[in-house]
Formats: C-alpha cells, sequence, structure tokens
C-alpha cells in the first residue's frame, strides 16, 4: 500500500501502522518516561534542597543561639557590674556617711564634754570667789554642786575636780554649823560621794601600762580621801 505506513506482519495479516501513530505512541512514551524522571529528578533535587536547608537552619540556630547565650550573658555581666558598682557606691556612701555621723558624735561628745567642765569649774569659781567675799556657806555649797556635777557627768579627767570639792568640803564643813540643814546636806554629800566612788572604780584605765600606774595611784588617792570625808560627814550626823 503505497502509504505512508509500516506493514506489519500480526498472526499472519498484513497491518498497516501510519508513522504519525508510532510517532504519537512513541511521544507519549518518552513523555511519561521523561515525566518520571523529571518528577524523581525534581524530588531528589527537592529533597536535596530540603537537607541543605536543613542545615543551613541548624546552622543558623546555632550561631543565632550562641548569639542569644553570648548577649545574655553579656547583659548578666553588666547587671552584675551595675549591680556591683551601685553595692560598692551604697557601701562607700554608707561608709562616708557613717563616717560623718561618728566624726560629728565625738565632736558633739567633745562639744558637751567641754560644756560640763566649764560648769563644774564655774562652781569652783564662785566657790573661790564667796571665800574672797567670807561667805563660807555659799563657798561650801558651790563645792557641793561641783562634786554633783562631777558625779552626774563623770569623765576621767573629771576626778581633780572631785578631789578639789572634797578637800575643800572637809576643810569647809564647819560652815554648816548652826543650820538647820546641816544632817540633811552632810547625808546628800555622803551620798554623792558613794557614787563617785563608784565611778572612780569603774574607771577605764589608760591602754599605755606605764600611765595606767599613774592613774591607779591617783585613782587610789582619791577614794582614800572619800573614805576620809565620808567618816567623817557620817560623825556629824
Amino acid at each position: 500500500m503505497p502509504c505512508d505506513s509500516l506493514f506489519v506482519d500480526f498472526l499472519g495479516v498484513n497491518h498497516c501502522i501510519s508513522f504519525d501513530t508510532v510517532r504519537v505512541v512513541l511521544d507519549s512514551v518518552f513523555t511519561i518516561d521523561l515525566l518520571n524522571k523529571s518528577q524523581e529528578f525534581y524530588s531528589n533535587s527537592f529533597n536535596w534542597l530540603l537537607a541543605i536547608f536543613g542545615v543551613f537552619l541548624t546552622i543558623i540556630a546555632i550561631i543565632f543561639g550562641f548569639k542569644l547565650y553570648h548577649d545574655l550573658n553579656s547583659i548578666d555581666e553588666k547587671i552584675a557590674d551595675v549591680a556591683q558598682k551601685t553595692t560598692d557606691e551604697m557601701n562607700q556612701r554608707f561608709e562616708q556617711q557613717l563616717e560623718q555621723q561618728r566624726t560629728r558624735s565625738i565632736e558633739l561628745a567633745t562639744l558637751v564634754k567641754d560644756m560640763q567642765e566649764k560648769i563644774i569649774l564655774n562652781w569652783i569659781t564662785q566657790a573661790r570667789l564667796a571665800e574672797t567675799q567670807k561667805q563660807f556657806y555659799h563657798e561650801f555649797m558651790c563645792y557641793d554642786f561641783a562634786l554633783k556635777e562631777v558625779v552626774d557627768h563623770f569623765d576621767k579627767t573629771f576626778a581633780q575636780y572631785g578631789k578639789i570639792a572634797l578637800e575643800k568640803l572637809l576643810e569647809k564643813v564647819s560652815a554648816l554649823d548652826g543650820s538647820t540643814r546641816k544632817a540633811k546636806i552632810l547625808e546628800e554629800i555622803i551620798s554623792k560621794i558613794k557614787a563617785f566612788e563608784q565611778r572612780l572604780m569603774n574607771m577605764p584605765f589608760d591602754k599605755n601600762s606605764d600611765k595606767a600606774k599613774d592613774e591607779e595611784f591617783y585613782v587610789l588617792s582619791i577614794l582614800s580621801l572619800c573614805s576620809t570625808v565620808r567618816s567623817s560627814f557620817s560623825g556629824m550626823i
């Protein structure tokens, strides 16, 4: 058959197959195979890309995690530094304030002590002035007031003023003769002397051993005087 065809003997029967039909069949077979291969290629490529992308994400996650960890540590360190600096500044400020308060307390204590000493010296000065004017009763009472200030605001440096007051009270006790209040005044003085003795026995001595010995000897002499005056006044009541 003079046509663009292909004769095929199939079971003794000649068939004429058109080239177009063969082309269609071949194209169909080629197309399916190509699609399968393409699908397999794209599938493998996609899986490969997924694997690469997964590795990339893992690397990014590691880098991001490391950076986040580093940033958090940096923040913690900065917070710790700020907290430490704040604590150090607060401690330094507190120590400065404490030192200022300590200095002010010392200054105030010194001022108070000076004022108390001036009061004691004022009574002693008035007593000496009264003596020059022959006002012996007034003189005696001024030494009594001086002794009271020494006892009420005792300081180791005031012990000498107490000694002066005791010596003068013993010397001028005759100024009370004829006074209806003599017994009462002497009883009150004896009470002050006992308190003075207690202050002296509790008085701290200097840390230097030589100075401490001198202070101890001086205190013992005053205690002996206290005992003498107390006994003498007790006998007068």
